[in-house]
């Protein structure tokens, strides 16, 4: 959330902070796992990026938000992965070298 101070000639002072919020598009995670390097999701595209240790990189399709949420904050993202997401959406693989 960003705040900010408008000033208001007529009035003599300034007017009290006005909180504007960004709807949030793109989120992109670094993960501490043996298997897993980086998760990315595109909330309008629902798109999912799943980045391996070994450089092996897939992208899912129509994943719910919901899911992505609940992968973001299991307990074991790993596990998660391999019980909800692999083989359950629609995918490519692809090779990236990791930097």
């Amino acid at each position: 959330m960003v705040s900010c101070w408008a000033h208001n000639p007529e009035v003599g002072g300034s007017s009290p902070p006005v909180a504007t919020m960004r709807k949030v598009s793109k989120e992109v995670l670094l993960i501490d796992s043996k298997a897993i390097k980086q998760i990315s999701y595109d909330r309008e595209k629902r798109i999912l990026l799943v980045l391996f240790q070994n450089g092996t990189m897939y992208s899912y399709w129509k994943v719910h938000v919901r899911t992505f949420q609940r992968l973001r904050n299991s307990y074991s993202i790993g596990k998660f992965y391999n019980r909800n997401i692999k083989n359950k959406y629609s995918h490519t693989k692809q090779t990236v070298k990791v930097i």
